[in-house]
């Protein structure tokens, strides 16, 4: 377990190298769902009759916002990266398996891009209004 919160820690710090392009990518992320979270706002304020009231539209679409940056993965683009580029020798020798070094590669990029969501989700929050049971 201390193996495990070694690699997630060098891997958040390896990731902000990158702050900027992990900045982006957690906004660009977050456009498609407050984009129809508008859309369902305005159905409400128009009279539409949706299947929810404003605020289970809101509490709904902040949690896809939360669920979206942490299950989504690119593993598959990097293992086959670096078995093309025949870059795994270097993980071969260490005590932890290359899918290890992953994990705690991914797992370091959600914890920045949470940092940079939970900003996004208040300031969004406070512009709609809305009040948590």
């Amino acid at each position: 377990m201390k193996k495990l919160f070694a690699v997630i820690r060098a891997y958040t710090l390896d990731a902000l190298t990158y702050r900027g392009d992990i900045f982006i990518y957690t906004v660009v992320g977050a456009i498609h769902p407050i984009i129809l979270l508008i859309i369902w706002l305005a159905v409400i304020a128009s009279g539409g009759n949706p299947p929810m009231n404003r605020q289970e539209f809101l509490l709904y679409y902040f949690t896809v916002l939360v669920i979206k940056v942490w299950t989504t993965a690119w593993h598959a683009r990097e293992w086959s990266t670096r078995i093309r580029l025949e870059e795994l020798s270097p993980y071969l020798p260490k005590l932890a398996a290359f899918p290890f070094f992953l994990l705690g590669n991914n797992i370091g990029e959600k914890i920045l891009k949470s940092i940079y969501l939970l900003p996004l989700i208040l300031l969004a929050g406070t512009a709609l209004n809305i009040n948590l049971p």
